[in-house]
Formats: C-alpha cells, structure tokens, sequence
C-alpha cells in the first residue's frame, strides 16, 4: 500500500546541502506499507540491487544500484537509456502496525540541480536583457520570447525527465515490497529512440528509415541555415555588406522557429512509428518533412540578398 504519494514542487524544510531540494525543483516523497517484517523488506530490496550498475543500452540486468542498509537505503533505477534527471531514491523502514513502514524521498543528484541553477539564472538574466532590448527598440519585441523558450525548454526536459522515472521509481518499489521477484519487475527499454541502423529491422522499416533521415539531413540543414539567415540577420553583418543589415518580418522569424520545431517534432514521431511499425506514417512522415525542407529552401531563397523582395 502506498501512501501520501506526492511529488512535482516541493517547499517542505530540506537538509541545507541539498540542492535538489529548492523551490522550483523536482522532489518528492511518498510511504509504503509493506506487509512483511523489516529483515524481509531489507532483502526484497537488496534482490533488486546490483552495485556499480551502469547506463546499458542493451537493457539493465537489475533494477536498481545503490546500497542497502540495517534500516536504510539509497537506490538510482538503472536506465537502458541516458537520463541526467533520474530521481535518487533515499529511505529508511522501520517496523509498523501490520508489517513495515518504508519512507521514500525523491532528488535529483547535487551536481544536476547545480546545473540546472545556473542554466535557469542564464535563461532568466537573458530574459531581462532582452526585455531591456525589446523596451527600448519595439522593432525587437518578439526578442523575450527566446529567454522564455530557453528556460521553458530547460525546466521542462528536467521536470518531465524527473517525472517520468520518479513514477516508475514508485511502481517499482510497490511490486518489490509486496513481494514480487525482481527479475519480473517492469522495464522501460528506450534505446530505440537512439537506434538509427535498425540491423534487425524487417525491410520497410529499414527502407524508410534511410529514405527519411536522407531527407530530414538536407531538410535540417536547410532549416538551420534558414533560421541563421533570418532569426539572426538583424544582430550580425550579413553577406559581404559590411554596413548592410537585413531585418526580416516579425512573422518571418515566428515562422522560421515553428519549422524547426516542426522538424525536431517529426524526427521524435519517426522514431516512435519504427518502434510501433506504424507503416501507415511512414508515407506522411517522409512528405511532411520534404514540405518542411521545401519551406525552408523558400524562405532561404525569397530574401532581399537575391533580390527577392521578403
């Protein structure tokens, strides 16, 4: 039985060199009622540890690494994939009314919440300068949307990427503790967002995987020379005109950003319909990507460089 599950923002008082454990960053904590006795609950959980666990992208051997103590014990899950922001596992169980009470808190490792401080003091010294910017020249306003996309992007991959393990964390910890073998725990196996040759592949996956990163290549790099010739044309000299700038629409640029975002978004889908052989996205998958290049070539070659007016 679990109980007063709970994690996201936490304000609770926290020991004075965790850094994890700050307002605006992920944590949590939560109790499990185990109905066994504490010497039963210390070797569920030890079945389920191996030490010096690393990273494996042909999927962990055991659930967990860390040590396990009299009455404590301090576990990370091992992942078959890379996740700075997997959560620290740290408890103590003691006996209880009808079997044994564990206690559970959740943080990110010192050296990432430190990181992620300074990204997210960066992001937030960014946007007041460009705030600062877009005050004084209006022709600049949509500049504080890039210090909020900067730290935006930041706080979500850590929050979601804490997320996401701190529940399998909790699930894991439940099944062990009510006595379920280690070796039958669930795992979560995502090296196959990062498998780009598909050696056991059946032929269409294969097939459409080389026919889609060969397009999403030229498409990317056309969307990032596109992004440079247009988001950032106002800020540097552009094109041999040492006293020549070129400043594109406010729309140009807005569009210029949701191509790239549009980009990365089809480069994730493509991953996730390999891995569920979705093959009626293949078709679209390969077209949406080719317009995305194609509106990149256009915008790159409709600029006032070419005498195209913009």
């Amino acid at each position: 039985m679990i109980r007063d599950g709970s994690w996201g923002v936490e304000d609770r008082r926290l020991d004075a060199d965790d850094m994890s454990g700050m307002p605006l960053f992920p944590a949590g904590r939560f109790v499990i009622d185990a109905e066994a006795a504490p010497d039963e609950v210390r070797d569920r959980l030890s079945s389920a540890v191996v030490r010096g666990g690393k990273v494996s992208l042909r999927g962990p051997k055991a659930a967990f690494t860390g040590t396990v103590g009299t009455n404590s014990f301090e576990l990370r899950p091992v992942l078959s994939y890379r996740n700075s922001f997997v959560p620290t596992a740290r408890g103590s169980f003691a006996s209880g009314i009808a079997g044994t009470r564990v206690n559970v808190r959740l943080r990110m490792l010192p050296a990432v919440a430190i990181f992620m401080a300074v990204w997210l003091s960066i992001a937030t010294a960014f946007f007041i300068g460009m705030l600062v910017i877009a005050f004084r020249n209006p022709s600049r306003s949509w500049l504080p949307l890039v210090g909020i996309a900067f730290f935006a992007f930041g706080y979500l991959l850590m929050t979601l990427s804490f997320s996401f393990e701190a529940r399998r964390i909790r699930t894991n910890l439940a099944l062990l503790l009510s006595g379920m073998p280690a070796s039958n725990l669930p795992r979560a196996d995502l090296s196959w967002l990062t498998d780009f040759r598909l050696r056991n592949a059946e032929a269409p996956e294969r097939r459409f995987n080389r026919i889609f990163l060969t397009i999403y290549g030229i498409s990317g790099a056309l969307t990032v020379l596109t992004w440079d010739r247009t988001v950032s044309a106002c800020s540097n000299l552009q094109y041999q005109h040492r006293n020549e700038y070129s400043c594109p629409s406010e729309a140009r640029i807005a569009f210029t950003w949701i191509l790239g975002g549009a980009l990365v978004a089809a480069g994730f889908a493509s991953r996730v319909a390999l891995h569920k052989r979705g093959r009626r996205a293949y078709i679209p998958l390969v077209l949406i990507v080719a317009v995305i290049g194609s509106l990149a070539g256009w915008l790159l070659t409709h600029h006032s460089r070419w005498g195209v007016p913009s």
